[in-house]
């Protein structure tokens, strides 16, 4: 066989291989270890974070210890998004207005990335540590440098960052840190109910929902 047909033939499988190396995270699930520290009281409470993905589909879920669980229902393809109250006394979807929400986070959206150095695996992926800079903090960030995102919407304080965080925090003025590392990632088919409103929640307006505080 020709020398030179051998090394084009070598060159496209290296290549290939390359390319392959680096995927899209469309469909699936990261689930985050959480740890919330306030100086307030110097305590530190523990819980779990889970992002269900689905094309322009995502789930979000936040539970903190026994009493605090959050869900929110995304949907960017018809703009709506729920908030799931299920406690045994208030069973109901919030609609919530997503433009509204999207204003409440641009400030989150002019933010500068330091790269930094690679570091070792979290949750499995290769990861490279960032700083993201905001006009009045900076936070630290690992991301896995293999695994690009589909949806720009993907974290609420981190708007089009183009790779899958792997561990970040989120800051408040009081000083509290929130922490999240991922523990788990699914890249699989998951169930469209995750992204549906139960048949057994009553859907009201924010507006009503205020009146019920």
């Amino acid at each position: 066989m020709n020398k030179f047909l051998v090394i084009a033939i070598c060159y496209l499988l290296l290549s290939s291989r390359s390319l392959r190396a680096q995927s899209q995270f469309i469909e699936g699930y990261v689930l985050y270890k959480v740890s919330i520290i306030r100086p307030s009281d110097s305590a530190v409470y523990e819980g779990t974070y889970k992002i269900i993905a689905k094309g322009r589909q995502l789930r979000k879920e936040l539970k903190i210890g026994n009493n605090y669980d959050d869900v929110m229902i995304y949907n960017y393809n018809n703009n709506t998004v729920y908030s799931l109250h299920t406690a045994s006394d208030k069973r109901f979807a919030v609609q919530l207005d997503l433009a509204e929400l999207n204003k409440k986070l641009e400030k989150y959206s002019n933010y500068k990335i330091q790269l930094g150095e690679k570091t070792g695996k979290i949750a499995g992926y290769d990861a490279s540590k960032a700083k993201v800079q905001y006009e009045h903090d900076t936070v630290e960030v690992s991301f896995a440098n293999d695994v690009l995102l589909d949806n720009n919407k993907f974290f609420d304080r981190f708007p089009g960052f183009k790779n899958l965080l792997l561990s970040f925090d989120y800051l408040s003025g009081d000083g509290t840190r929130m922490h999240f590392e991922a523990d788990e990632i699914h890249e699989t088919p998951v169930e469209n109910a995750n992204f549906r409103v139960p048949q057994d929640l009553k859907i009201i307006s924010y507006k009503e929902y205020k009146m019920l505080k």
